[in-house]
């Protein structure tokens, strides 16, 4: 509670939900988010709150009230809630990063991070901090979260993941009423899964647009700043505070709409069965080509850069490519930037103790430190270049009257994704030892059905043929498209997720907590040209105002 202020702040009783428990009348940090309460009526000081209230057989805690100023041109945020990822420093309080160990040896920040000081220059009040995945490297499942438990995801069931890593962030802001926005962080897709999975709105900006003093970095080449709300309106008006001066406006709208052909096809092959979910598609790009005045047309990126590919790349897919160089890029430069000095101050006071962290990420951080060179990443650099320019000349290019010469658009569709995928965690080593086993003995057992039905007289022409695609099927890998997403990481595209609705698909979507149906969230996302966030906006607003989208809710449904 403010220790300066006037006036009161009342408790008020709180849903449950992904960030608050209670140990003995006493706020759980070691297992949810840290609660910070401002100590000035500035807000820009901040202190751990451990104390709850118990009222009503209900968990409290004391939030500032939203009438203490209204909106105004110089303070469009006033009065607006917010949550911030624990990758963000706030002045008073420690910064985790997910990692216990982390935590325990940092420091008190003495400074905001510039991002969430922007923020609240502009009137926000930080309320608390949300749980990551361990320094925001991906890890959507219960095995993944050894320091902290990984949230709830509130939509459906209420038992799926939130995915990750902004997954704190996406899943308080689909709990609690009283939290109006969460500031997250997105690299590979940090912030946009959560916010489809979540079903609210977040969003990646073109690389560049915030400053990221203050911030525990993942990949500075490709780490962006990013919200998520489950208010449009508010979306709009906070993203233009936080990416003030980065960007130019645009009067006019592209007339190309490019379709994810991976998309359409999920689409077709739902029409007939689950016409609610396709005809709530339908109504949305039926408004966007009239908003926009253009035409809808599927586009396979994968076909776009076989026909066209640098010279530099050879005959590399583009998939192939931007795995490689986002997995080098992570590596290196978490572990050079923010990994090798916390190592090393962690080891000069724990006895020489390399510390606890997810087995995946010191994995990666003992490969790095023997193997990777600054001369390769500075090749992994061009390369990443290469691939920017390439999509800034044959896929989504600057225009100077629409700012893009086009707007793709791909979906995320309802799916179910538990926490506890124990089973089919290859981080285990025995769980990945039984699996390539299994493997292995599938495979002996297919090529000795080959070798009977094709050199045998108990095989025929026909069962050959079967036994030996089988065979095939089975020891070939699919060439899977690229991922847009992680492809706007690598070439700094804008790309931003909207909420569309919950939709109950039978057994696709079906509990595995209950055993009954469910609804889940589908989302569409819109990615255009680097630079042209406002542009995005501008049109995600004008879909708000026509009716294509509407603001989210809390709890099972949006």
């Amino acid at each position: 509670m403010s220790r300066k202020s006037s006036f009161n702040i009342r408790p008020r009783k709180l849903q449950s939900g992904p960030i608050l428990c209670m140990q003995q009348q006493e706020m759980c940090i070691k297992h949810t988010a840290s609660m910070q309460i401002p100590t000035k009526l500035s807000f820009r000081e901040h202190y751990p709150l451990r104390a709850a209230i118990a009222s009503a057989a209900g968990l409290t805690i004391a939030v500032p009230s939203r009438l203490y100023a209204a909106p105004s041109p110089e303070k469009p945020l006033a009065g607006v809630r917010i949550a911030v990822k624990d990758l963000f420093d706030l002045k008073g309080v420690k910064t985790g990063g997910g990692n216990r160990a982390y935590y325990q040896t940092s420091s008190v920040r003495n400074r905001t991070a510039a991002s969430v000081e922007r923020l609240i220059d502009a009137g926000a009040i930080v309320v608390g901090k949300t749980k990551l995945s361990e320094f925001a490297f991906g890890g959507p499942y219960v095995t993944d979260h050894i320091d902290y438990l990984l949230p709830f995801n509130p939509r459906g069931d209420g038992r799926n993941s939130p995915s990750d890593s902004s997954g704190g962030s996406g899943a308080s802001v689909a709990s609690y009423e009283w939290l109006d926005a969460s500031l997250g962080s997105d690299t590979g897709g940090s912030i946009r899964g959560p916010a489809a999975w979540n079903g609210v709105y977040g969003n990646r900006p073109s690389h560049g647009a915030v400053d990221l003093a203050g911030t525990i970095p993942l990949s500075p080449s490709m780490d962006t700043v990013g919200t998520l709300t489950r208010d449009p309106e508010l979306w709009n008006t906070i993203n233009n505070v936080l990416y003030a001066g980065a960007f130019q406006k645009y009067l006019d709208l592209p007339k190309k709409i490019l379709l994810d052909p991976e998309s359409s096809k999920q689409i077709s092959s739902l029409r007939s069965q689950y016409p609610n979910i396709t005809g709530e598609i339908d109504k949305f790009l039926n408004k966007l080509t009239q908003i926009m005045s253009g035409k809808i047309s599927t586009f396979s990126v994968d076909d776009a850069w076989n026909k066209s590919t640098p010279a530099a790349f050879n005959t590399t897919r583009l998939a192939s490519a931007v795995d490689l160089i986002y997995s080098k890029l992570t590596l290196y430069e978490q572990w050079n930037i923010f990994g090798k000095d916390f190592v090393k101050e962690y080891m000069e006071t724990h006895s020489g103790d390399f510390p606890p962290m997810l087995p995946a990420i010191r994995q990666g951080w003992v490969i790095v430190n023997a193997s990777l060179t600054q001369r390769g990443h500075q090749g992994d650099l061009r390369d990443k270049a290469g691939v920017a320019d390439w999509v800034a000349k044959n896929f989504l290019v600057s225009d100077t009257k629409t700012c893009s010469n086009a707007l793709y658009v791909y979906f995320t569709f309802p799916t179910t994704s538990y926490k506890l995928d124990v089973a089919k965690d290859i981080s285990n080593p025995s769980i990945a030892g039984l699996q390539s086993t299994l493997l292995q003995q599938k495979i002996q057992l297919l090529t000795m059905n080959v070798t009977i039905n094709c050199n045998t007289t108990l095989g025929s022409e026909e069962l050959c043929k079967n036994s030996t695609k089988i065979l095939s099927d089975a020891t070939t890998k699919p060439v899977n498209p690229v991922y847009v997403g992680r492809l706007a990481s690598i070439a700094d595209l804008p790309d931003y997720t909207v909420p569309l609705g919950s939709f109950d698909l039978g057994e696709l979507t079906s509990s595995k907590s209950t055993l009954r149906n469910q609804s889940l969230p589908l989302a569409v996302n819109l990615v255009a040209a680097k630079g042209c966030d406002l542009m995005l906006l501008d049109l995600i607003h004008k879909l708000y105002r026509r009716g294509a989208i509407r603001g989210a809710g809390v709890g099972s449904i949006i």
